[in-house]
């Protein structure tokens, strides 16, 4: 699903939508916009999600879980 954020201008009035369907995605906690003069990117945080993800690498935390190496020099993280 290709999402699509919609604003008149007033933060208040923004929604995620459906890009397709222009139906409002449910469940949205907050949108982080970065622009710069050539890029956007744009993070759109969601609370109940149900993903299903294909050729995708992904491992396993336990919350909580603190030992997992972020790759660089030094100590796991904290």
């Amino acid at each position: 699903m290709r999402l699509k954020i919609k604003c008149n201008g007033d933060p208040k009035s923004a929604v995620v939508v459906n890009a397709a369907t222009d139906e409002i995605v449910n469940d949205v906690l907050g949108v982080e916009i970065s622009m710069s003069p050539f890029d956007v990117e744009a993070a759109i945080i969601l609370k109940n999600v149900e993903l299903e993800l294909d050729n995708i690498e992904a491992e396993a935390l336990n919350v909580n879980d603190t030992s997992r190496d972020d790759g660089e020099a030094g100590t796991p993280d904290d």
